[in-house]
């Protein structure tokens, strides 16, 4: 009885009927799994991958769908051509939707890099790819700077194509967790590779924080200024700005550190965020406007000092 149905669920695979292959497969599964051969596993992880990880509509069962599959099949060995795995596939569609990145790092455990195929088609990422970027990003994100760089640095010798400037953004990491780690020189190094083919303003705040911690107060100005009249949003800008303040602090000019402070508490009040007591005393001291949330007028003003 339970091969017959097992066929049956094959069967409606095959026609593309994938929910009446999982009602099938889900029936007789928890109680029958030791009747389940090789390949029922696997076309049992198909109709699973089919139903709720191709195209998800509920995380819970996209996780559930992975946990199963994870359970039913191993990760095949497509570094050479690539193919359809459902364990891969899955995994990799988990990784993608996640917002917690130590979640993102418990999938990320479960996949072999070397075992994903690093082809990529037309604009779209290669598997090894995507992997070694979801992996990086969670790994900075949780602030394993040492992991970071040695994933990252492994990504850029064993990928050899890449797509949507991944290429640039491993360096980042790598830029990134150096300055976490004091490793101010080798931030920098890799902050002037990134600037040849990038030039965000975060970039440049990143070097400016690597002159700031150098106690090279001209350089650390130059790229901070630069930052600041570059392109992007004033209010992400808000750590750049504080950053300046204490850059002019350092260079002893204290009415242009306080002009910063001050845009530092409007961003700060307009978006009803934290300002710490010593904010607050400093913007009184100075004279400003303690009602004031027109940081847009405070920011141009900046431009024509």
């Amino acid at each position: 009885m339970v091969i017959k149905e097992l066929n049956n669920a094959k069967k409606a695979y095959q026609r593309k009927d994938f929910k009446a292959a999982d009602e099938i497969y889900s029936k007789i599964y928890d109680n029958h799994q030791k009747d389940f051969s090789r390949w029922d596993k696997n076309f049992y992880a198909l109709t699973l991958y089919r139903c709720y990880v191709q195209n998800p509509v509920n995380q819970n069962k996209l996780l559930d769908a992975g946990k199963l599959i994870t359970q039913l099949v191993k990760q095949s060995n497509h570094s050479r051509k690539d193919a359809m795995c459902p364990y891969t596939l899955a995994v990799l569609k988990i990784m993608k939707t996640l917002e917690d990145p130590e979640a993102v790092l418990e999938w990320s455990s479960k996949l072999n890099p070397e075992l994903l195929n690093g082809d990529i088609s037309g604009n779209y990422s290669s598997k090894k790819e995507t992997w070694y970027k979801l992996t990086t990003k969670a790994l900075l994100d949780t602030r394993q700077y040492d992991k970071c760089i040695s994933l990252s640095t492994e990504a850029l010798l064993n990928l050899s194509e890449f797509t949507h400037d991944n290429e640039v953004w491993f360096k980042w990491r790598i830029a990134k967790s150096f300055n976490q780690l004091g490793e101010y020189d080798q931030s920098v190094d890799y902050l002037n590779d990134i600037k040849q083919f990038k030039n965000d303003w975060f970039i440049d705040n990143l070097m400016a924080e690597n002159y700031f911690f150098k106690n090279d107060w001209d350089n650390a100005l130059k790229y901070a200024s630069s930052a600041a009249l570059a392109k992007g949003n004033i209010d992400k800008k808000v750590n750049l700005y504080s950053l300046i303040e204490d850059i002019l602090n350092k260079k002893n000019k204290q009415k242009e550190a306080d002009i910063h402070a001050y845009l530092v508490y409007t961003i700060r009040k307009r978006h009803n965020w934290n300002i710490d007591e010593n904010l607050e005393y400093k913007i009184e001291k100075a004279g400003f406007d303690l009602d004031n949330e027109d940081y847009f007028t405070i920011e141009k003003h900046l431009h024509h000092l």
